[in-house]
């Protein structure tokens, strides 16, 4: 062979080691960081009232970036009165997220067991029964799914790197796990 092709061959090399790489860190931000399976979590706090009808059922969604926001740092804020609780459901294009306890206008999304969003729902302070979230997704039977509530950063627009994830004590997501049947 010439050398030529040598050349080639091993720029090919290393174009499939420079993209499998990016692949493996880009699946690892991806990843879950709590995996707790509980099905409800809930702190201490305030149970004002407010209307399930103070939630947005178009609301605009970033989810550019698989990254869940679960580490510690400016995307995260202590639970204080928040509480979300979730059933197992069956599978399709919506959640039933069973009450949404906010201390201030947020964010309650879905995110499916590689870390991706597929949907979220808007709601105003107050205490929510049956909140139904639209997804851009459906989840699928037999599958882990879990709610995250979010704070809204005050643009009206879910977006994974402004809007702050509402953490408990021990920099675990607020969050309720729930499996599509």
């Amino acid at each position: 062979m010439s050398e030529r092709t040598y050349q080639v061959i091993i720029g090919v090399l290393v174009l499939v080691l420079l993209v499998g790489g990016w692949l493996i860190v880009s699946k690892r931000g991806a990843m879950l960081s709590d995996t707790s399976t509980a099905t409800s979590t809930s702190t201490s706090g305030s149970n004002t009232s407010s209307s399930a009808d103070d939630t947005d059922s178009t609301p605009a969604i970033d989810t550019s970036s698989s990254t869940d926001g679960t580490s510690s740092g400016s995307n995260s804020q202590a639970a204080d009165g928040e509480a979300v609780s979730a059933m197992d459901q069956s599978a399709g294009m919506s959640v039933m997220v069973a009450s949404v306890t906010l201390t201030e206008r947020g964010w309650v999304a879905v995110q499916d067991s590689n870390g991706w969003i597929l949907g979220a729902a808007r709601l105003e302070a107050g205490s929510h029964p049956d909140v139904e979230i639209p997804l851009l997704r459906a989840t699928k039977a037999g599958e882990s799914y879990k709610v995250l509530v979010y704070v809204d950063d005050g643009d009206s627009t879910f977006d994974l790197h402004k809007d702050m994830m509402v953490m408990r004590e021990g920099e675990a997501a607020l969050s309720a796990t729930f499996v599509a049947e």
